[in-house]
């Protein structure tokens, strides 16, 4: 049986869970997440910026009643989508954000756009992780889109 890679566990996960659209800005480190939607016929809304994108998804996701995803790039692409974080956390906007970043092994290292997009998220959401293996995706992405115990 052929392996999968993430970017395909992230669509089947998203899939699983009632999300048909994500909104996205094309980034290095998340391509096999849009191209794995794409595969798994999702829609991906390509966007010109982290900012519109996130607001946009939140949006979607309020008028749905369902999660609103966006993805973006890492460093300045993720912390570009903490204002609309912020806003969907406080107006009560189901909003998902999947962020890339460096690989686990170059995390500490001077990585490309490294940043500690943890420390920058925190505020402006209920809850952040960062995935340290492709078998923890799905479950993982299970918890962020609210289905599960976070605790």
């Amino acid at each position: 049986m052929p392996e999968i890679d993430g970017g395909r566990i992230t669509a089947r996960q998203l899939k699983a869970a009632g999300v048909d659209t994500l909104f996205a800005v094309v980034a290095g480190p998340m391509i096999e997440v849009i191209a794995g939607a794409q595969e798994e016929g999702l829609r991906v809304v390509g966007c010109r910026h982290e900012e519109s994108a996130a607001f946009m998804a939140s949006a979607w996701g309020y008028a749905l009643r369902k999660p609103g995803v966006v993805v973006t790039g890492s460093g300045p692409g993720m912390t570009n989508a903490v204002t609309p974080m912020y806003a969907a956390t406080e107006g009560g906007m189901p909003l998902v954000v999947l962020g890339g970043s460096t690989q686990a092994a170059l995390r500490g290292w001077g990585g490309f756009q490294e940043g500690d997009q943890l420390a920058f998220a925190a505020p402006g959401c209920k809850w952040t992780r960062q995935v340290d293996r492709t078998e923890r995706i799905a479950e993982l992405l299970y918890l962020a889109l609210g289905r599960g115990d976070r605790g």
